[in-house]
């Protein structure tokens, strides 16, 4: 798969110190992560969030300037660190028209209690969706940034999330405490992601050059700096990037991302050998040169289930829902479901389960199965 390699000459001094056995570099203690001082247009505030088992997550919200909806970006901080080092750019993200939530990990910050990594990634996503539900969010338009472990939770959470348009990962390891990354690339699909991390961090820089390889979408980028240091420390010591950064969310969370329909729910109802599905769509429709086209059903090994072509080529209300069957499929059996754009073929975010346990979000390769493509039914024409 194709991605942008960009390598930026700094002679910094880079970081050291080992945090952990895992291959982490401790950030500068009375470094606030950030490139230049926080300017926030609108006052921030201090929230909480429920855990799943009842710890309080604590987060700084800080709106964004300006009318309307504004796209919302969640901040993941290193290992050990407060969610303070987001501060300054969380400030730029508010002058740029973006909403964030800066959260402190569990084991760490004012949120407290035992670290627990695979109890986080859950924690990431209650987080996502208190800022979804927030005044003046547009839940369209989303994206998560995430530092060292920070960063592999934010890419685990949004392979589980297909409403999050892109994320930005700084100093990502391919396992963090167990947290890893390459399964999390796959089902991430074929959203855009921006790879940073300096080339002096051995472990960072090479796990980002194997998650770039691993991306599943055409414009990811690998962003590789030198003597930047580690995580949120190479805002300050690049002050080049944080703007790059703030460009590259304006960019993609503009709906939709890429040229791509979405899955993002499924349902099924009826009796063995003739279920009714519905399926929930996100898609980028601009008219006959741009929208989705079908959804089908596939089986673990590729094979056309079921293809409900979408009559009216594309529709103004996003997302939309569309039923169709009857499916002959045993109540057991591993279903995928997937949606089709006329312009981006496949590459979305997809979901996959059975009848009787359920669907959940998961990611494909975008050439799975892709030569159904050719099979019927197809589209006539574009019929709008």
């Amino acid at each position: 798969m194709k991605y942008l390699i960009i390598v930026c000459m700094f002679f910094l001094v880079s970081c050291g110190g080992s945090s952990s056995s895992t291959p982490l570099i401790s950030e500068n203690p009375n470094n606030n992560g950030a490139g230049d001082e926080a300017s926030p247009s609108v006052e921030a505030s201090r929230v909480t969030i429920a855990a799943s088992d009842g710890l309080t997550l604590v987060g700084t919200l800080q709106p964004g300037k300006g009318e309307g909806a504004h796209p919302a970006v969640l901040l993941l901080p290193v290992f050990g660190r407060h969610r303070d080092t987001w501060q300054a750019f969380a400030g730029r993200l508010a002058d740029a028209g973006l909403t964030s939530l800066a959260l402190d990990l569990r084991g760490q910050g004012d949120t407290g209690g035992a670290q627990d990594w695979q109890q986080a990634s859950d924690d990431v996503l209650k987080a996502w969706a208190f800022l979804m539900n927030q005044e003046g969010v547009d839940k369209t338009r989303t994206a998560i940034v995430g530092a060292s472990i920070g960063a592999n939770l934010a890419l685990k959470a949004a392979a589980a999330e297909p409403r999050v348009n892109t994320v930005v990962l700084l100093s990502a390891g391919l396992d963090y405490f167990n947290v890893t990354t390459d399964d999390a690339i796959v089902r991430y699909g074929r959203r855009p992601a921006l790879i940073v991390a300096s080339e002096e961090d051995t472990f960072a820089a090479n796990s980002s050059r194997e998650l770039a390889r691993l991306a599943g979408s055409p414009v990811s980028r690998l962003l590789l700096l030198n003597g930047a240091g580690h995580g949120t420390a190479m805002l300050a010591r690049n002050t080049n990037l944080s703007g790059q950064i703030i460009d590259w969310l304006v960019q993609n969370t503009r709906g939709v991302s890429a040229n791509i329909a979405n899955v993002l729910e499924v349902s099924a109802t009826g009796t063995e050998g003739a279920y009714s599905f519905s399926v929930k769509i996100s898609s980028p429709d601009t008219g006959c040169d741009q929208y989705a086209d079908w959804w089908e059903i596939l089986s673990n090994s590729g094979e056309l289930l079921y293809r409900r072509v979408l009559l009216h080529s594309h529709v103004d209300e996003q997302p939309f829902t569309r039923s169709g069957g009857p499916v002959n499929v045993p109540a057991s059996q591993t279903l995928w479901v997937r949606a089709h754009s006329s312009a981006g073929g496949y590459g979305g975010a997809v979901y996959t389960g059975s009848v009787r346990d359920g669907f959940q979000p998961s990611g494909l390769p975008p050439d799975f199965a892709d030569k159904v493509s050719s099979q019927l039914p197809l589209p006539e024409s574009c019929a709008f």
